[in-house]
């Protein structure tokens, strides 16, 4: 298995709720392949999330984060 990973930081004073990461995954031609997604239910204030979206596309080389959206 393969995942896009990284850490996303809450730098607010307050609580994030419902967080969801999308990523763009790439081949070695940087045609999109697909996409890939995580998602916490809280981040805490000053807290960190280590994502790790799958990535199911086999020949995938790179990745993009395009968004992060909170629940509203």
């Amino acid at each position: 298995m393969v995942y896009a990973i990284g850490t996303l930081t809450n730098d607010s004073p307050r609580q994030r709720f419902g967080v969801k990461v999308e990523i763009e995954v790439f081949d070695s031609h940087r045609n999109k392949l697909g996409s890939a997604t995580d998602y916490t239910e809280v981040i805490e204030p000053s807290n960190q999330w280590k994502f790790r979206a799958l990535v199911t596309a086999k020949s995938a080389t790179g990745v993009k984060l395009t968004s992060v959206k909170e629940q509203e």
